[in-house]
Formats: structure tokens, sequence, C-alpha cells
């Protein structure tokens, strides 16, 4: 029978390439892409192209955040872990996905939302913990096959020996954040301000027979906070208060004192992860950016302008600067 040593789950956190909040711009269309990681051009071009090694994983290649998975086992010569996934499981939730848009001059008035919020996202939805994955590997984050080989006495006089009966098993998980902001709200208005926060929690389990064991976790979050001046159609990008950080590891599930532990078992119960693919955090966001483009498809003259706080009358707010735009 296969045992698991849940005492020797671990976790190893690399940032990828000195991994810093960036954001690249791109013409046509004129978008905003707020990404994770130092190589932001490549990850802009590789989004629409294939990557250098078409037999190479993309995520690998991009990744600004790697997370290995690590735990020890014990089988007998006649078990099989065939029946067992080693995984990672995903949360993440929305703090903000605020975008201000300005006319050219006071007098074009501006324009406000955040796609975290009601009524762009659902209510029962907003800012709470939803599963981060794709229909193609769902629950788990991603699809790769976990790495399994003999254990080894790692300490003491007998380092480096195979232990009797041990594997270690490593799964790998690869991400890098990442949110595409129209530089233009339709041709009168200009992107000003934009806040991108979210937090994430990573937690490595084993899957066995339906049944799924929290081995490990890491609780990590990222802000994009940027101001943008404009001369005639060109922006250009000022950082205002971005941040990147990541608690410990630690084993097993997250504390209950930080109240963490609760909320993403009734948002997105970790041991019987939703499975719906409409209500993923990315389909969520996708769904929240449709619906937007839908209610403000008339323009400023139409209802649902008043979702993305349209205002034409009170002009710019006070604290807009005066060089926000030259022609």
């Amino acid at each position: 029978m296969v045992q698991i040593d849940t005492a020797s789950a671990r976790l190893i956190v690399t940032l990828t390439k000195t991994a810093k909040l960036g954001l690249n711009m791109r013409p046509n269309p004129p978008v905003a892409v707020f990404h994770l990681g130092g190589d932001g051009e490549r990850f802009v071009i590789d989004q629409r192209n294939p990557p250098p090694d078409p037999s190479a994983d993309i995520a690998e290649q991009l990744s600004a955040i790697r997370i290995d998975g690590q735990v020890d086992l014990s089988l007998e010569p006649s078990d099989r872990l065939d029946a067992w996934e080693f995984r990672f499981l995903q949360f993440a939730r929305s703090v903000a996905k605020v975008a201000v848009y300005l006319g050219r001059t006071p007098s074009e008035g501006m324009l406000e939302f955040d796609l975290s919020k009601p009524p762009l996202t659902p209510a029962r939805l907003a800012m709470n913990w939803c599963l981060d994955s794709e229909p193609g590997s769902m629950p788990f984050f991603n699809h790769r096959t976990p790495n399994v080989m003999d254990q080894v006495v790692l300490r003491g006089p007998r380092i480096g020996q195979k232990v009797a009966k041990g594997k270690t098993v490593t799964a790998t998980m690869d991400d890098h954040p990442n949110q595409v902001i129209p530089l233009k709200f339709t041709d009168q208005l200009l992107l000003y301000r934009a806040i991108m926060s979210f937090e994430a929690l990573t937690i490595f389990v084993a899957r066995n027979q339906g049944r799924i064991t929290p081995l490990a976790h890491l609780r990590w979050w990222a802000t994009w906070d940027w101001m943008f001046t404009w001369v005639g159609d060109t922006p250009t990008p000022i950082k205002q208060k971005s941040s990147f950080d990541a608690d410990a590891w630690a084993k097993g599930l997250p504390p209950n004192p930080a109240g963490l532990a609760d909320m993403v078992a009734r948002a997105a119960k970790i041991t019987d992860p939703n499975a719906d693919t409409s209500e993923t955090y990315n389909a969520i966001t996708r769904s929240a950016g449709g619906r937007l483009k839908d209610l403000t498809a008339r323009g400023p003259g139409g209802d649902g302008w008043a979702v993305a706080r349209y205002s034409q009358e009170h002009g710019w707010p006070d604290h807009v600067p005066s060089n926000f735009y030259r022609p």
C-alpha cells in the first residue's frame, strides 16, 4: 500500500529571471500588458507566436514564478502509482482591476470601472477565492507529469544512499500572471490610471480515487499601479506603488487565524474543487471584460456607461496633472 509521508512535504519557490512587476505596450491594437517577469517583451511576443522550441512547454519558457512540490513515499514492490496524482491546485481572487480613462480635455469627461466588482463580476463571486484552472487541466493548475525518483538519505553518515522502499515525487508548476488593458476606450478616452491587484494560494496536493490531500501551500500576491501621460497618441507609463511578495510556504492548509482557510473552503472547496469552468478565475475575468464591452457598446449615450461611472459633467478629477495630455 502506498504511504505518503505528509511531514516530508516541501515547496521550492523560484522567482525566474529576477521576477519583477513589468509593463509592456503594443500598438495594434493599442494595449498595456501588465505582467510579472523580467522578460516582458518576449512574453508579449510569445503570446501571439509559437515558442522557439515547439516541443517545449511555453509556460516553462515564459515562467515568472516556479513552484516545485516534493513529498516522500513508501512503496512495496507490488505497489503502483498509477492511481495517484501529484499536482497543484491554485486559487486566486481579484482585489482590484481598476482602469480610469480621461478625455483629451476636461470637457470630454472620464470613465472608470473595476472588473473585479459587481455588476461586471457577479456579487457571489466578487472578491472570493476562485479556482485558477483551464478546461484542459481541471481542477489542477496544469497537467504536467510529476517526476518520481528513488528517495535518498539527505544527511548523516548514510547521506546519498537509497532509502528502502522510498520514492520522492516532484511536481512542478510555472505561472506568469498578466492582465491586458486597452490604452484607449473608444478613440475619445485615454488610459490615465490602471491598478491591478490579486492574491493567489497555491496548494501542492495528492489525489487518489477522487480524494484530495493537501500537502503544502504558498500564498503570494501582486499589485500593478501605473499612471499614464500622453503626447498625441503616444502614452508614457509612470510606475506608482506596485509590489510583489509572498508568505513563507508551509505544510498542509493555511492557518485558521488568518481566516484564509475558511474563506477558501467556502468559496472553492479545496478537497472538492468547483468543476464549473465558467467560474474559474480566468473565465470570470474574461466574462467581466465581455460584459463591460457589451454594456458600453453604444458609446457615451448608452445606459451601460453608468456601470463604468462615466461622467462628462464633472470633467477630470482634481488630482489629474495638467500635463496628462498634450497634443
